[in-house]
């Protein structure tokens, strides 16, 4: 039963953050300004609710299908891939900005290829630091501290 509950709160709350304001964006039923306040309030910290019930249901052996899916072996490899892009992001962009000699014009066509670009490069990086970087660290993890024996 706290499975249960907990899996339809969280799924509730979840669905309450993604499409609270679904009549704001559509412009057929807006919010009041009480609602949107009360919406932008706690939107946030609902969905952070949600993915911490997920991963403690995930954890804690109440996943199901969902802990299945999430622990496929290829999502791994993007969530390091992932990860490491996260880290360098920034500072590919805060390169390639701070490097300009004229100024940036903000049309379709400079955004659309400045994104790509950026998109690019942080993934090229993102392989080669996670090769160079992360995969010996975790092959030396298995080393020097080895797997707990689940009884």
């Amino acid at each position: 039963p706290v499975a249960l509950t907990g899996w339809l709160l969280a799924i509730a709350t979840a669905l309450a953050a993604l499409y609270g304001l679904r009549g704001d964006i559509g412009g057929k039923h807006p919010s009041s300004v009480g609602v949107a306040a009360l919406y932008n309030s706690v939107a946030r910290s609902a969905w952070a609710g949600a993915l911490c019930w997920l991963i403690v249901a995930c954890v804690s052996g109440w996943g199901g299908f969902v802990n299945t899916f999430l622990s496929w072996s290829p999502f791994v490899v993007l969530g390091r891939l992932t990860y490491m892009a996260y880290l360098i992001h920034m500072c590919l962009m805060n390169i390639y900005f701070q490097s300009q000699d004229t100024l940036y014009y903000l049309t379709g066509f400079n955004i659309a290829v400045t994104f790509m670009a950026v998109l690019v490069a942080t993934y090229g990086l993102s392989f080669i630091f996670m090769l160079g970087l992360e995969s010996p660290m975790i092959g030396l993890e298995k080393v020097f501290l080895p797997k707990r024996r689940k009884d």
